[in-house]
């Protein structure tokens, strides 16, 4: 039997145990579980329940690993571990997790820790060994150990003021940094992407684009972790996404292969949100199902949208991981060094009424929408339409400061076919939206 001590913040929890046959159990700490105003470990492990078995357990352990076999693999041969094993993985990588949790050896408490600073070539260094092997998540000689959730590759700094550093300990990583993934100019993408989903007045992780000596990457503040009066000047807030709140494993993020849909979705929200913002966050989500729709975002799946957790209360997180499918649907033959998508079969994560593929969904699918998840219709309605009649413009403006901001001739290329791609898509989304025949307008396919 192996035990790993789990930490909520600064606070013993309970205890991670796995049995020699390999079955997780985690057990609440009494004193924690008894303590009033304690944030449970996840909506599908309530405090009102001691212990805890694998089915729910383990969902939630996957899921704060990456989504990348080959990272996981390579993972397991540096730690000697089964790259199956999240008991194993966690018992390496688990000081830095989402959320608030810690997973630390039986007896160890959580130190203070320390900060390897860095510069802005180690930085570049780093960026630039991850887009050569997108498996190094942690470097060739890392000193500080994370576990991100996802499948791009993506690595955690702490950042204070302009200096950036890897902890250790207790100390938090504050900020994700993201290279180009596997699509063309993949970072750029999804910087734009999300400033646009906040130009429109949607809640959004913070993000930035930008160089560091002469490697550009996408870095995201998370919002998972605030400033505190601590000797690290940083506090984690627990978080925790809808699949491991719904005890669904990874493997099925994805609606179409069992995951949780957007009727799941809301209703865990009516089940835990207060009353008196439930209905905001319920508009959220239906906002950002709208957002993924006209800008052709194909990856707004279960594990990418989370709930923060403190105590009993429960909010919607902010939007993250948002990113456009239509530029690489559209690029002309030899644009770009990574692949293209046939647009005909670009698809939605979430179905929308009876549909998943951007181009089959209409003003009928989301009025099923709404009957399915018992949202108001003329909320929704009024929700998908104000998203379409703003997002161009609200996007074009991101891109006119984001060109005034000195990017290069490459990116400014990938920039106009995006606004391009998506101000088409658009087009035939409010047709859609008006009840006409969307086939009809359909662009003819690439040859």
């Amino acid at each position: 039997m192996k035990r790993l001590e789990v930490w909520m913040g600064r606070t013993a929890a309970g205890a991670l145990v796995q049995a020699n046959d390999g079955r997780l159990t985690f057990t609440y700490d009494s004193d924690y579980a008894s303590t009033p105003n304690r944030t449970p470990l996840s909506l599908s492990m309530p405090l009102t329940v001691e212990r805890h078995q694998g089915r729910v357990v383990l969902p939630f352990l996957q899921g704060l690993l990456p989504d990348n076999v080959e990272v996981l693999g390579r993972w397991g041969r540096q730690f000697g571990v089964s790259p199956r094993n999240p008991f194993g993985l966690l018992a390496h990588v688990g000081a830095d997790c989402a959320g608030a949790i810690q997973f630390l050896p039986e007896g160890r408490e959580p130190d203070t820790g320390d900060i390897q600073w860095l510069t802005d070539d180690d930085v570049a260094a780093r960026l630039r060994l991850l887009r050569q092997n997108p498996t190094a998540w942690l470097g060739e000689d890392a000193h500080g150990h994370f576990s991100l959730a996802g499948a791009q590759s993506k690595f955690a700094l702490l950042r204070q003021g302009d200096r950036w550093g890897e902890p250790t300990g207790a100390i938090p990583t504050t900020h994700i940094l993201k290279p180009a993934g596997p699509f063309e100019m993949q970072d750029l993408n999804e910087y734009l992407c999300l400033r646009t989903a906040a130009a429109l007045g949607v809640l959004t992780a913070h993000c930035e684009y930008r160089t560091f000596v002469d490697e550009v990457a996408l870095v995201v503040q998370r919002y998972d972790r605030r400033p505190a009066d601590a000797p690290e000047g940083v506090r984690r807030i627990h978080q925790e996404d809808f699949c491991q709140a719904l005890a669904v494993h990874p493997d099925r993020k994805y609606q179409s292969q069992g995951g949780p849909g957007p009727a799941a979705m809301v209703e865990l929200l009516r089940r835990s949100v207060a009353p008196s913002v439930a209905d905001g966050d319920i508009v959220r989500v239906v906002e950002a199902l709208a957002l993924n729709w006209a800008l052709g975002a194909t990856d707004g799946h279960a594990k990418n949208h989370s709930l923060l957790l403190s105590g009993r209360q429960v909010r919607l997180a902010p939007l993250y991981d948002i990113a456009s499918a239509l530029p690489y649907a559209t690029a002309p033959p030899g644009a770009g060094r990574r692949g293209r998508m046939e647009l005909g079969r670009l698809a939605l994560a979430l179905k929308v009424g009876r549909h998943y593929a951007l181009r089959d969904i209409d003003r009928r699918d989301w009025e099923i929408l709404a009957q399915t998840a018992s949202v108001d219709p003329d909320v929704v309605r009024s929700v998908v339409t104000t998203v379409l009649d703003q997002v161009v413009d609200a996007m074009a403006g991101v891109v006119t400061a984001t060109s005034a901001e000195g990017v290069g001739a490459p990116e400014r290329a990938f920039v106009s076919r995006l606004l391009d791609a998506v101000g088409k898509h658009v087009d035939l989304c409010r047709s859609a939206m008006r009840g006409h025949a969307v086939g009809s307008l359909r662009h003819r396919p690439e040859r």
